[in-house]
């Protein structure tokens, strides 16, 4: 038994930092804990009692000051009511009551809107803004026709716009015009939706102003539910305070902060109960009060001491509102338990010191060996960018970063000859590097610069060849880029393929990517080579989809990854065929298969490739989509057609005329041109009968 332990001990494996912090650590958790049991539960049932305390002194101040901003509401609307009865304010000076009105608004914080309606069904009303502006209207029932007009004013008291509507308001049908008037005092409405758009629930303190024991009309200010509950949230001092006005009912009058609104969205204007907020700990609150009528309790919810303050609200009595307070526990006593831990702490100091110290300096040995092992991994996948020194005072770390340093440079000066990607991908493809290959899908990519052999003899050699790598340079980025595999260089062309060492999705599509990219920054290098006096390049490019033999090939000595078969053959025949139909990218039909749904393309010709006797049809890559062209390619493709068929059914004029056709929607068209002259000869020398309308392709 015990040899076994010990041979299983022996294959386990920690790192040195991990023996070292594991004992430390170890002790210092048993320690803390076994001091933090103790004076928890000791002192626990004390906190909650501080606790409870602190939450009936916080209780009682919220009331407190939710009695300071509405009572003052309360006492503006019967001052205004006052001054409107005493004739000091007068109710038919439009300007003046406004005045009057905006600035009551102004003065009071919660108030969301001021307003005055006479018992004639006049209305004078002013309210704020979400954008810090105000709105005003007045309702004037003494014109002909009666008027309502609505004026809007930004934060500085400027008027932006100003408009008539509909008269659809009467204050003397409304709930707080009526009540007022039926009391015969100040009162507090309940809740209700106020007359806007989209509706916003509230509550209003009315008072009814009488002359010679008559009513002339009410003065109300309105208070919203919103703007009350973002008040109470503003007064929590707990991090999990849930703060909340409701009724008698229960329901919810002003929410917590918790709640998004107090309206169920399955009835109109219905406020939530307190039983249908979505935290239950706050509902088993209420229930809690409800069931022992106790004001101010301690309960629990999942394990967890929570504190509960119920105080009836004075100014709202007369709907039975109340303040309610829910709150963890942990919020009040955090600050005895700060307390409690301070002793902790410092027993646990010291070993928390002697960790930080083995910390930092574990850390200074480990951390140089693990830059180490990167370095390592990056010279594994051929990453040599990196020119960085491993710094470290341990001898042994100093020699291996020189020596790996060492090999990222001779490693460096070989990628020149060995494509770093190429290593990369067969890294990532866990490729064998031995002689050998095997049969691939294959979408392969070659390119020639026209008239290259010209070109050398008229220019600098020095010149050439830094032109031509800057060429080469650009177009194996592109490949690259498009996830496709460098063969090699030969000479001035390129050979590529998708497919291999690593699978590519939609190799065809990438290829013709590639392609079209190519071309396109060809042309961005010639216009830089112009403005020097240097030689332009024109590329040809052949794209072929089909099986090759994808491998290394070579001697012991020297390996090249490459591909081999005839589908890399009829490639290299496409590029040559661009000769003869002054195109710049033919591509076969198996590739044509694979991309016409995604590119622009159109038919070239039917051929018969060299060394092949089997004909097939050959396609021109124009553009990747058609508002790249410079003309009607549709119906260019309509009219080829038609001049195509009446070419292998050797109708010679009707194929001319179509032909013709074809070179007037597109003047610089080079295939057109081409078929003309060959009606031209066949309708001269007609061509054997065995003739299958396909075109024999013979390299120069």
């Amino acid at each position: 038994m015990f040899g076994y332990v010990k041979d299983k001990a022996r294959g386990y494996v920690v790192t040195l930092r991990f023996s070292l912090l594991s004992i430390f650590i170890t002790l210092f958790a048993i320690m803390i804990l076994t001091l933090f049991s103790v004076f928890y539960f000791h002192i626990s049932n004390i906190l909650l009692q501080a606790g409870l305390l602190l939450m009936e002194r916080d209780s009682h101040t919220i009331v407190h000051e939710l009695d300071l901003q509405l009572q003052p509401i309360t006492s503006a609307s019967e001052l205004s009511a006052n001054n409107i009865r005493e004739n000091i304010i007068d109710p038919r000076n439009e300007k003046e009551l406004m005045g009057y009105l905006t600035h009551v608004l102004n003065k009071l914080p919660l108030t969301h809107a001021v307003y005055w309606g006479g018992v004639t069904g006049d209305f004078y009303y002013a309210r704020h803004e979400p954008n810090g502006g105000m709105m005003t209207a007045i309702v004037n029932r003494h014109t002909t026709p009666p008027s309502n007009t609505y004026f809007y004013w930004d934060k500085h008291h400027q008027k932006i716009k100003q408009m008539a509507v509909p008269l659809d308001y009467d204050p003397r049908v409304r709930p707080w015009f009526q009540l007022a008037l039926v009391k015969k005092k100040t009162i507090w409405t309940d809740v209700y939706p106020y007359s806007e758009n989209p509706p916003k629930l509230g509550i209003t303190v009315a008072t009814p102003v009488f002359q010679n024991k008559k009513p002339i009309g009410v003065f109300g200010i309105d208070v919203r539910l919103d703007e009350l509950g973002r008040y109470l949230s503003s007064q929590i001092t707990g991090k999990y305070s849930e703060i909340f006005i409701f009724d008698k009912t229960g329901r919810v009058i002003a929410p917590p902060s918790f709640v998004k609104s107090v309206l169920l969205p399955i009835s109109n204007y219905e406020l939530k109960n307190v039983r249908n907020l979505s935290k239950p700990w706050v509902e088993q609150a209420f229930d809690e009060y409800l069931d022992h009528s106790k004001n101010l309790f301690a309960f629990k919810y999942k394990n967890e001491d929570y504190l509960a303050a119920f105080t009836p609200v004075p100014i709202l009595a007369d709907s039975g509102c109340l303040l309610a307070i829910v709150n963890k526990a942990s919020d009040f006593t955090r600050a005895i338990h700060q307390t409690e831990l301070a002793y902790l702490s410092f027993v646990a100091g010291m070993f928390v010191i002697g960790v930080i110290l083995i910390l930092y300096l574990v850390t200074r040995i480990v951390m140089p060996i693990k830059q180490l092992v990167k370095e390592t991994e990056k010279v594994k996948m051929f990453n040599l960018e990196s020119t960085e020194h491993v710094t470290s005072h341990i001898k042994e770390v100093i020699e291996i970063s020189d020596a790996i340093y060492s090999m990222k440079m001779g490693l460096r000066s070989f990628q020149k000859y060995v494509p770093a990607s190429l290593v990369r991908q067969l890294i990532k493809a866990g490729e064998d590097v031995r002689i050998g290959g095997k049969k691939e899908e294959l979408a392969i990519f070659f390119s020639d610069i026209r008239n290259f052999t010209a070109i050398t003899e008229k220019t600098d050699s020095n010149q050439l060849m830094k032109q031509i790598c800057d060429y080469l340079d650009t177009f194996s980025h592109i490949i690259i880029e498009d996830n496709g595999t460098i063969d090699k260089f030969i000479g001035d062309s390129i050979m590529a393929f998708w497919g291999a060492p690593t699978a590519v999705k939609h190799p065809c599509e990438h290829a013709a990517h590639a392609a079209l990219h190519c071309m396109q920054q060809l042309q961005t290098l010639n216009e830089k080579w112009s403005k020097t006096g240097k030689p332009n390049f024109y590329t040809r490019i052949g794209l072929h989809y089909g099986v090759a033999i994808v491998g290394n090939l070579g001697s012991s000595e020297r390996l090249n990854y490459t591909a081999l078969g005839d589908a890399v053959n009829i490639a290299s025949r496409l590029v040559n065929a661009n000769k003869l139909y002054g195109t710049s990218i033919l591509v076969s039909e198996s590739v044509y298969e694979k991309i016409k749904g995604t590119f622009i393309l159109r038919i070239v010709d039917k051929v018969t490739l060299k060394g092949k006797e089997e004909s097939v049809i050959i396609y021109e890559l124009l553009a990747q989509t058609k508002d790249l062209l410079t003309f009607d390619v549709e119906t260019y493709q309509q009219q080829f057609v038609e001049a195509f068929s009446a070419y292998q059914q050797q109708h010679w004029a009707a194929a001319t005329k179509f032909f013709g056709n074809c070179l007037q929607l597109y003047p610089a068209d080079t295939i057109a041109p081409v078929f003309i002259e060959r009606c031209k000869n066949f309708a001269i020398h007609h061509p054997s009968k065995e003739w299958d309308g396909a075109w024999r392709l013979i390299e120069k």
